[in-house]
């Protein structure tokens, strides 16, 4: 067989095993073992949630008498340390990327007031729509669809990025471009969005308020019933937190071998190849370079853009862009697992371990 056909077979094989793998790893993530119940059977028309449940006619919440577990999640051992061999330098363990602030840690009764915060559609303007309408629990807190719909039915911008393990990013910046620099600050936006919630901040603690349960969770809480938006903030930051994956089928596998490059009993053939493939990209691969860089550059009239190039062949604007605004910043790629990744908003390394 001529060269160029057995790379190009080589290549296509790479690419069919990391697909395998990443559907093992993303695809099968389990929630905490409270929420694990409300999963939908495929046989079942409709999905059902762990949501609150509340009487809309009279308002009245209705919550288990013993909170749940959100503060103390038992985490697995790969999780609390980074077993990585040394020349795998971008590594580390879960907890070392928490990005839980001092002044807001989780606690049972905090994440309680977040989780019925983060389901009560009073916190929309016409009251039709909650958090948990574009982060839906049977998808691991994401949506299944591209687009997700607004309170007046209008179409977000962007998809609705899943909320599981959003507690192990350790830069603590949050939504696809980072504008957020806490997940504390995140999780007033979409409410305040024209698109998505359609609330102000004023309007937003006047509605909790005007409710007769919540003061009872604020002090439970807070230690008093004063409610205001940045204690709304802080309770809904810390149910996200708490929303931990310790139970998917690579989590699975890794609590049942000594290394994280072993392979894994309960992973296929194919999904141990790719396992391999994703942890030791230059093994039995012709040598390749990184196929995107991203550059932050200043064009005029005076405004970032982000142009993403391959490093060899720059794109035609990109190439007139450099000619007529001089650079401003050249970020290096994160670290994506072990293998380099371009993406400024590359989670990976915080997810696998």
């Amino acid at each position: 067989m001529p060269d160029i056909a057995q790379l190009l077979l080589s290549r296509s094989r790479a690419l069919a095993l990391c697909t395998s793998m990443a559907l093992s790893v993303s695809a099968c993530i389990q929630l905490p073992e409270e929420f694990e119940e409300d999963v939908p059977q495929e046989n079942q028309q409709t999905q059902t949630t762990n949501e609150p449940s509340v009487n809309n006619e009279g308002r009245t919440l209705n919550l288990p008498v013993t909170a749940f577990n959100y503060a103390n999640i038992p985490l697995p051992l790969h999780y609390l340390q980074n077993q990585y061999p040394a020349n795998m330098p971008f590594q580390s363990a879960a907890v070392d990327n928490d990005n839980t602030p001092d002044n807001n840690p989780i606690s049972d009764a905090g994440a309680t007031l977040g989780r019925v915060l983060f389901y009560d559609t009073h916190l929309s303007a016409n009251g039709t729509v909650s958090c948990a309408s574009c982060h839906l629990q049977a998808f691991a807190f994401s949506d299944p669809n591209r687009l997700s719909r607004g309170f007046a039915g209008g179409l977000t911008r962007r998809h609705s990025m899943g909320l599981s393990n959003a507690r192990f990013y350790a830069s603590g910046k949050f939504f696809w471009g980072e504008r957020a620099d806490t997940l504390e600050q995140q999780v007033l936006m979409p409410i305040q969005d024209e698109v998505e919630m359609g609330m102000d901040l004023t309007s937003l603690v006047s509605v909790v308020s005007s409710q007769d349960f919540y003061p009872a969770l604020f002090i439970d809480a807070f230690g008093d019933n004063t409610i205001s938006s940045d204690r709304i903030a802080r309770a809904l930051a810390q149910f996200v937190r708490s929303i931990v994956s310790t139970r998917s089928l690579y989590d699975v596998g890794r609590a049942q071998v000594n290394s994280p490059l072993d392979d894994f009993p309960n992973f296929s053939r194919s999904e141990n190849l790719g396992k391999r493939l994703f942890n030791n990209p230059g093994q039995n691969l012709p040598p390749v370079r990184p196929a995107m860089q991203v550059k932050h550059l200043w064009v005029w009239p005076l405004r970032p853009i982000t142009a993403w190039t391959e490093p060899r062949l720059p794109t035609k604007a990109l190439a007139k862009a450099q000619e007529t605004a001089p650079m401003t910043a050249s970020l290096k790629p994160r670290a994506c697992a072990i293998s380099p990744c371009a993406h400024p908003s590359c989670t990976m390394a915080a997810l696998i371990h």
